[in-house]
């Protein structure tokens, strides 16, 4: 069949959908039915969350007759569970050339059934002892003081930085193949990875994260959940557990999952004016309060800059930087005005730029 496909008819699932005694669904394969020649097939099985579990392609595909693609699904890889299937291919083999029309997609679900209940080996005199054994609580007895262990407490912070710029800068509208692998691939990262985080947290007072999201990344996803690209990746609301992580409250009032200040283009600060930072922060501030209804931080995201010369400065010695010690942003929401170390540094670093234009 030399015909290129136009249309995927079915996908059957495998004959046998529960899991082994190791928990797992054993292998199998699934078949894809098309109407013509698939020239790059591939399959993606996603968990509830939405999250990319399997991708199956190349080597995990071979044709088992005229429109018949045979897709094995390797063992110890699925829990017992509901998963989402996208059988898809794209009408032409050359990926850099493929525009998003030329990718067919078919949706199913999957249900991979629970391993049947082992039957009790137990019998009555072993059920007995069994229940005459002293119960061990393992981790329920409270830890020594601090003064009493001589134990130092150790701060950290975790922070989560998302980014993907425009890979063509002169052009926003492009989209090829390339980018739909970038994102599908990292579709869990950015729906759900860090909602589950937060919620693992709930059990800690005044844990917490934060994080900076670029407002590229953020516009792409927006243009993938609405034009269907990334394989279907971010359909529906994507943000939601975002959001929902971004309201969670620590004991102490605080967010569990913050938004830190950011340049909405993930500029590099020193060598672009000062009107552009202004102007950058703010609009990335705007964009979180409207898409997320809650407020940016204030406070960047942490970084060490390092000038062209090669000579090593820092904004601030703290892990993260006030928008207040950083010239030319006052006016965008900062606390304070800057501080006269960080007006020498605004110097220093305009006389360095000015002798590197010479």
């Amino acid at each position: 069949m030399d015909t290129v496909f136009t249309r995927i008819t079915a996908v059957r699932l495998p004959d046998t959908l529960q899991a082994g005694p190791d928990g797992f669904l054993p292998e199998g394969d699934l078949f894809i039915d098309a109407d013509g020649r698939i020239p790059f097939p591939q399959c993606i099985v996603r968990d509830n969350h939405g999250s990319e579990t399997l991708l199956l392609k190349d080597d995990a595909i071979r044709e088992d007759g005229p429109g018949v693609y045979r897709v094995h699904i390797p063992a110890g890889v699925l829990r017992a569970g509901t998963y989402h299937v996208q059988a898809e291919g794209c009408q032409t083999a050359n990926l850099a050339e493929a525009r998003p029309e030329n990718w067919i997609k078919f949706f199913i679900d999957m249900t991979v059934r629970p391993a049947p209940a082992a039957a009790s080996t137990l019998g009555p005199a072993s059920s007995a002892s069994a229940a005459n054994e002293p119960v061990v609580e393992v981790g329920r007895t409270a830890p020594p003081s601090d003064a009493a262990s001589g134990r130092r407490k150790l701060y950290f912070g975790i922070h989560k930085h998302m980014h993907q710029p425009y890979y063509r800068a002169a052009d926003t509208s492009f989209w090829d193949g390339g980018n739909d692998e970038i994102f599908s691939t990292r579709a869990g990262a950015y729906r759900s990875f860090i909602n589950i985080a937060a919620q693992q947290y709930q059990a800690l007072p005044y844990a917490g994260l934060s994080m900076s999201w670029s407002g590229t990344l953020l516009e792409q996803l927006e243009r993938a959940s609405r034009e269907g690209l990334a394989h279907g990746a971010f359909g529906g609301d994507w943000k939601a557990d975002l959001a929902a992580a971004a309201h969670l409250k620590t004991a102490g009032g605080h967010p569990r999952a913050a938004f830190s200040a950011f340049g909405f283009f993930h500029p590099l600060m020193p060598l672009i004016p000062a009107r552009n930072i202004k102007a950058q922060i703010l609009r990335h501030r705007e964009y979180v309060q409207r898409e997320f209804g809650v407020p940016a931080a204030r406070v960047l995201f942490p970084r060490r800059r390092r000038s062209m010369s090669g000579c090593s400065r820092r904004w601030s010695n703290r892990v993260s930087t006030p928008l207040s010690t950083i010239p030319s942003t006052a006016t965008a929401r900062a606390r304070t005005t800057p501080t006269p170390a960080a007006r020498k540094a605004c110097c220093r670093r305009t006389r360095r730029i000015r002798r590197i234009r010479r």
